[in-house]
């Protein structure tokens, strides 16, 4: 019984993930994420709205590629990259010259990691209800 919440979970977190990064569905998204979201990240305006126009402002052909999908009772985490992200590569490669580069999404405390201006890690810990 638990393993199937855990999969319900699961999928009900990379829909969202896919809905807000891939599909650009906005009014969508916010079905997956409260109005009281908050944003850790110090370079995204807070709350959702802050999330939403990041990925407004990003190219088009900006994509989010799951590759590791992990859940435990109501906690969710997912780890992929981002990829064709224009701009915000550069930006990563003259400011993180020979170090990783770190990116988080909604994670607590900022922790994240990534392997390079094209593979940013989106570690998502979300408690469901």
């Amino acid at each position: 019984m638990a393993n199937a919440a855990a999969e319900r979970n699961k999928a009900f977190v990379l829909e969202a993930f896919d809905t807000l990064f891939n599909q650009r569905d906005y009014t969508a998204a916010q079905r997956f994420w409260s109005p009281d979201y908050i944003q850790h990240s110090a370079h995204i305006e807070p709350g959702r709205d802050g999330l939403f126009n990041l990925i407004k402002n990003s190219p088009a052909e900006m994509r989010y590629q799951n590759a590791l999908t992990i859940a435990d009772g109501d906690y969710v985490m997912l780890h992929g990259r981002f990829s064709n992200t224009g701009q915000l590569d550069r930006r990563r490669r003259r400011a993180h010259a020979g170090r990783p580069t770190r990116r988080t999404l909604g994670c607590p405390a900022g922790r994240g990691h990534g392997r390079g201006a094209q593979e940013w890690a989106a570690h998502v810990r979300r408690h469901l209800r």
